[in-house]
C-alpha cells in the first residue's frame, strides 16, 4: 500500500466514506479510529513511517478544508490514543493560526485541536490561553482552565470569576481538580487556598456548588476571617463613652485563637453570638425570679456555681420515680402497697383464665386420644413356634 492509499484508506475510515463506511457499519462494537490504531500499535519499521506520514498529511487537509466535527474528532483521537506526538507540531500550527474558525463548526473543531495538544502535554504560553478565552471559554471553560493550569496555578484560579459562569462551566472545572492535584502535585488544602482567594467573585450557582465540592472531601471551602469579635462588655462601653476603646480582642465565651470554630461562615459565628446572649438575657431574668443567683440549669440537672473551678450537682429538677444519677428514687409505703395489689390481681385473673381453659380441653383430649390410639396385637404360640422353626430352617440350610 502506498502512502496516497493508506492516507486513502484512513481518511474514508475516518469520515466514514465508501468501503470503509461499510467495514465500520459491520463493527459496530468499536469506533472507526480502533482499527487503525491497532495497526499503528501493531507495526514498526517502514510501515510506520508511512503511517505517520499519512497522519500528518491528514492534519494538513483537515486544515485546508475543514472536516465535520465527527470525523475530526475520530482523527484527534486516533492521534491521542497513539501518543503520536510528531502531531504535535501540525496541530499547534493549526491553532494559532485559527484557520479552524472560519467554518460552521470552527469553535468545535478548534476545541478538539486544543484537547488533542493537551493530551498530547503541550503546554502553550499564557498569551495563548488567555485569547483562547474568548474563542472556546464559553462552551469548553475547562479547557482553559486546564491550559491556563499547565502556565500558572495563580492565572488558572485567577481568571475562574470569568470562567465559572453557570453551574454547567463550574462543574467542567471541579472534574479537573482531582488531575490537577496529581499532576501540579497539590494538596486539597493547597486548592482550598487558591479557591479562598477568588471564591467571592464567582457567581451565587457556582459558588455554592465549589462549597459543596470541597466540603464533601470534609475540607470546608470557608471565607478566610479576617477580623475578630468584640466582647460584650467592650461594645458596651465603647458604644456609652465610658471607657477608651479597648483592643479587639475574642469572645470569650464563643471562640479562641485556634480552635474549630473559627473554621465556620461568618454568618454562623453571629447567629451563635446573638444566641449567646439571649441566653445570658434569660439567666439574668431567672436571677430576678430566685431574688439572687438562680441556678443555672444545664438539661435536667440544675447545677450552683462554688467559686472557681469545675460546678458540681446540688439540686435536681426531674418528675417522681425517674433516675437520677443512676439511682431511683424512693417511693411511698403507700405507693409500693397499691403497686403489689395491683400486680396480685393480675396474677390471680391470669391464673383463674389458665385453669379453666385447661378443664373446658381436658374431656375433648381425652375423646381424641381414646379413639386415635389402636390396640396393641399379640402372638400366638403356635405362630411364634412356626416362625422359629422356619429359622431354624434356614440356618441349617445356610450351614449345610
Amino acid at each position: 500500500m502506498t502512502d496516497g492509499e493508506l492516507k486513502n484508506w484512513l481518511a474514508d475510515r475516518l469520515r466514514m466514506r465508501s468501503a470503509a463506511s461499510a467495514d465500520v457499519e459491520l463493527r459496530r462494537d468499536e469506533a472507526p479510529y480502533e482499527r487503525p490504531l491497532q495497526l499503528w500499535k501493531t507495526t514498526e519499521g517502514n510501515w510506520h513511517q508511512e503511517f505517520l506520514r499519512a497522519v500528518l498529511a491528514l492534519v494538513e487537509e483537515a486544515a485546508g478544508e475543514p472536516w465535520e466535527p465527527e470525523s475530526f474528532d475520530q482523527l484527534a483521537r486516533l492521534i491521542e490514543a497513539g501518543r503520536i506526538g510528531e502531531a504535535a507540531t501540525a496541530l499547534e500550527a493549526l491553532a494559532h493560526s485559527r484557520r479552524l474558525l472560519g467554518s460552521e463548526n470552527g469553535a468545535q473543531l478548534q476545541m478538539q485541536a486544543l484537547r488533542t495538544l493537551l493530551a498530547l502535554g503541550w503546554t502553550g504560553s499564557l498569551e495563548f490561553w488567555q485569547a483562547q478565552r474568548a474563542v472556546v471559554g464559553d462552551r469548553w471553560p475547562g479547557l482553559v482552565f486546564k491550559g491556563l493550569a499547565r502556565q500558572s496555578l495563580d492565572a488558572a484560579f485567577g481568571e475562574l470569576p470569568s470562567l465559572a459562569v453557570d453551574a454547567k462551566a463550574m462543574r467542567q472545572i471541579l472534574d479537573l481538580f482531582p488531575g490537577l492535584m496529581r499532576d501540579q502535585k497539590l494538596t486539597i488544602s493547597n486548592l482550598r487556598e487558591m479557591s479562598r482567594r477568588v471564591v467571592d467573585r464567582i457567581p451565587r450557582i457556582s459558588k455554592s456548588l465549589i462549597l459543596e465540592w470541597f466540603a464533601l472531601r470534609n475540607v470546608p471551602l470557608t471565607p478566610a476571617i479576617t477580623f475578630i469579635h468584640d466582647t460584650l462588655e467592650s461594645a458596651l462601653d465603647r458604644a456609652l463613652g465610658e471607657v477608651e476603646a479597648a483592643p479587639r480582642s475574642y469572645d470569650a465565651a464563643l471562640v479562641s485563637p485556634g480552635e474549630p470554630e473559627l473554621d465556620h461562615p461568618i454568618e454562623i459565628i453571629e447567629k451563635a453570638l446573638s444566641i449567646r446572649k439571649q441566653i445570658e438575657a434569660l439567666q439574668e431574668t431567672l436571677n430576678r425570679i430566685y431574688g439572687g443567683k438562680a441556678p443555672e440549669v444545664t438539661g435536667t440537672a440544675a447545677v450552683v456555681r462554688r467559686g472557681g473551678g469545675r460546678p458540681r450537682k446540688t439540686a435536681v429538677v426531674e418528675a417522681p420515680g425517674t433516675k437520677v444519677d443512676g439511682h431511683k428514687a424512693p417511693r411511698s409505703a403507700a405507693a409500693r402497697a397499691r403497686m403489689a395489689a395491683a400486680a396480685k390481681a393480675r396474677w390471680a385473673a391470669r391464673k383463674g383464665a389458665v385453669k379453666g381453659s385447661a378443664k373446658s380441653a381436658a374431656p375433648a383430649n381425652t375423646a381424641a386420644s381414646s379413639i386415635g390410639r389402636k390396640k396393641k396385637r399379640t402372638m400366638s404360640p403356635e405362630a411364634r413356634a412356626r416362625i422359629a422353626a422356619a429359622q431354624r430352617a434356614r440356618w441349617a440350610k445356610l450351614k449345610g
